[in-house]
């Protein structure tokens, strides 16, 4: 299967939004140690970053489900359910826990789209590998 720059998005957004959720666990109780003003600023730094970084995920969401539709995958990702109902799936969870949980609208989508690879039609010479196609 063939992973499109916006799937490497989509992987490294989520991964700084759980690196921050963590972080703030473990500022927030005093796990490790007592959370001064730097660690709170740094914090505060982070959660804008992964704010900021919510936007790009939901256009390389819609980006890739549009890569997906558009190759020869069994399963055909609806751009307005995915982007839509996951804009709204994070404007709800940022409402009621200050972080955009996108890892909830990830996941399954990650999920489907692995569990359905495309199909590679060529042999790599760049003709498709096709039985109406002849080969002679």
């Amino acid at each position: 299967m063939r992973l499109s720059k916006w799937c490497y998005a989509l992987v490294g957004i989520t991964l700084v939004n759980l690196g921050w959720s963590l972080a703030g666990t473990v500022v927030r109780d005093g796990f490790f140690f007592d959370a001064g003003t730097v660690v709170s600023l740094v914090y505060l730094l982070g959660g804008l970053f992964g704010l900021l970084l919510t936007p790009v995920f939901f256009v390389a969401l819609y980006a890739d489900a549009g890569i997906v539709r558009g190759s020869s995958s069994p399963w055909n990702p609806d751009r307005r359910l995915w982007v839509g109902g996951g804009v709204l799936w994070s404007l709800l969870a940022y409402a009621v826990s200050r972080n955009p949980s996108i890892v909830f609208v990830v996941v399954p989508y990650l999920f489907r789209r692995f569990r359905n690879p495309v199909v590679d039609e060529s042999d790599g010479d760049g003709r498709p590998n096709s039985p109406a196609f002849d080969r002679r």
